[in-house]
C-alpha cells in the first residue's frame, strides 16, 4: 500500500462510506526462474509449471484477462448505498 496524495479530511469523513473509488494493482512473477526472495511478500508467484509454460510472455495472460473485460455487478463487495451504482466496467 502506498499513499499518492494526502490532504485533510472533514470531521464527518468515513473512509468506508465516503470513498468514491478503489484502485487495485496486482503483481505476478511469471519468469521461469526463481523470484527474488525480497519480492516474495509483494507479488504472487505463479506455480513453476505455469511459469515454465508462460516463459515470461504476457500475451497469454493478457488473452485470459480479456475475458474479464466488461460491465460487472460488484454489489456484494460494496456497502449498500442506493445513490451509487453497483455496476462497474473493467
Amino acid at each position: 500500500i502506498r499513499a499518492q496524495n494526502v490532504c485533510d479530511a472533514p470531521p464527518d469523513f468515513n473512509a468506508v462510506v465516503s470513498a468514491v473509488g478503489k484502485m487495485y494493482s496486482y503483481r505476478l512473477h511469471i519468469a521461469p526462474d526463481q523470484p527474488d526472495p525480497l519480492c516474495r511478500l509483494y507479488c504472487h508467484v505463479l506455480p513453476f509449471g505455469l511459469r515454465e509454460r508462460l516463459n515470461g510472455s504476457l500475451s497469454r495472460l493478457q488473452e485470459a484477462a480479456n475475458h474479464l473485460v466488461g460491465t460487472h455487478n460488484f454489489g456484494y463487495f460494496a456497502n449498500p448505498d442506493p445513490s451509487r451504482p453497483n455496476r462497474s466496467s473493467v
